[in-house]
């Protein structure tokens, strides 16, 4: 047997086995390559870290579609003139739009421009440019064209992914971040509104129009600190209803006198002796209580008893003439409270519950309810609603806890500008929820 030529034979053979395997792998490598899929970039991941402003259409339908009359809040001449630009000087190109962006940057009043294709073709983009040739761009990715006439912010961004405006980014309707303390020219009234901590002026809105039926204006911003985060407890709510209004201690100082002038003290002003000073309202129900009216009726709730605040009121009102004379013999009345009062207890449905004179009050599992109407008890304990039942319509977010809200039908708000603003919009209600999470703190306003 010649062993040397066997040898060269078995050498010949693995040496064919390997440049299979080795043509096996780059195949597998190929394939996975193409079929690997690429990150989903989108044009707002490439604005400079130095901006001070954007304003970003989410979709080309967005941007060509005017905002429903209810949802120009502000004056929208100026973004419909950048819109008409952009449609204008893509030409060919518009046809493929995805998302666009019109942006400042810090110290400079340039306009720039981001704007992302669902798919931009060697062929459409150099046909593009011979008819633009003026225009400056940079191509930061396949699909995504930035326009500005400052070189010096390309090289600023060139070969990076910024990704600096992330947080909390919505994909449908118009998004706008500008910074309170220096709004836009159009931004101006409607900033003059908004309430901010000079610790932290940027904002963030986005507007979406959902159907004919409803509108949603969201504003929020990004937390300086990572918030602990409470679940939403969903516990009952009354079936039937006029208007809600729910806040907590945190809530704002404005927020609670709004509360008081326009809620609080015209539910009480009608009441036998329950009419409170502005002091007594807050001491006793601006920290942490929802309140619920029906016609003259309302229901107030709180994780706290109210029985033992109730027979405080009481006694504050209900008073005992008892005769006095003083050391020099004149004689006097003074007004002493009461010390007793009567708990009366009821059943409805199989559940107890406690009248004090005109109040009457429950627990529900963790939650106490004080009410001026028996019916509204009644029916809080054959109700099937759940306090989420108010915001399931408005807020998208589950991860979201909602802090306060107003929920108050447009033809029971009393004589302030917004309700001539809703009823010349034909809007039935106004639904404002504030919420926040971990990241974001925020109010959404849906009508």
């Amino acid at each position: 047997m010649n062993f040397s030529q066997l040898f060269k034979e078995k050498s010949k053979f693995l040496d064919i086995k390997v440049i299979l395997v080795i043509a096996v792998l780059i195949i597998c490598l190929v394939i996975t390559k193409l079929w690997s899929v690429a990150p989903q970039l989108s044009a707002r991941d490439f604005l400079p870290l130095n901006t001070s402003f954007f304003y970003e259409w989410t979709s080309q339908k967005s941007l060509t579609d005017n905002l429903p009359p209810q949802l120009i809040i502000f004056d929208d001449q100026l973004p419909m003139e950048k819109a008409d630009f952009l449609r204008q000087n893509l030409g060919d190109l518009f046809d493929n739009l995805q998302e666009a962006i019109w942006f400042k940057v810090a110290g400079s009043e340039e306009d720039n421009y981001l704007v992302k294709f669902s798919k931009l073709s060697s062929k459409s983009f150099k046909n593009w440019h011979e008819k633009h040739p003026e225009v400056i761009y940079y191509q930061p990715s396949d699909n995504i064209l930035m326009l500005t006439d400052s070189v010096e912010l390309i090289n600023s961004i060139k070969g990076k992914i910024i990704g600096h405006f992330t947080v909390n980014h919505l994909s449908k309707g118009i998004n706008i971040y500008w910074q309170l303390n220096q709004p836009p020219d159009f931004l101006y009234n409607f900033s003059s509104f908004l309430a901010y901590s000079s610790e932290n002026p940027e904002i963030f809105m986005n507007i979406q129009s959902v159907g004919q039926k409803q509108n949603k204006v969201n504003l929020f911003q990004i937390n300086n600190q990572p918030l602990d985060i409470e679940q939403n407890v969903l516990f009952k709510i009354p079936s039937d209803f006029d208007l809600a209004i729910g806040f907590n201690a945190s809530s704002t100082e404005s927020l609670s006198n709004f509360l008081n002038k326009n809620l609080l003290i015209p539910i009480y002003d009608g009441l036998p002796y329950y009419n409170l000073s502005n002091q007594k309202i807050s001491q006793y129900f601006l920290g942490d209580n929802i309140i619920f009216q029906d016609d003259d009726g309302w229901l107030m709730i709180n994780q706290e008893d109210y029985q033992q605040k109730t027979l405080d009121l009481a006694d504050s009102f209900e008073v005992q003439e008892i005769n006095k004379v003083l050391p020099d013999g004149t004689a006097y009345t003074e007004l002493i409270a009461s010390q007793e009062q009567t708990i009366v207890e009821h059943e409805f449905a199989d559940q107890k519950y406690w009248q004090i004179d005109g109040l009457f009050g429950i627990q529900l599992e963790n939650y106490y309810y004080l009410s001026n109407r028996q019916y509204l008890i009644e029916d809080l304990i054959t109700s099937d609603k759940k306090i989420n039942n108010l915001w399931a319509d408005c807020l998208d977010n589950s991860s979201y806890r909602v802090r306060d809200f107003i929920f108050w039908p447009t033809d029971k708000l009393p004589d302030i500008p917004i309700k001539a603003y809703l009823e010349e919009n034909n809007l039935q209600s106004l639904d404002i929820f504030s919420y926040y999470n971990s990241a974001i703190t925020g109010l959404q306003w849906c009508f």
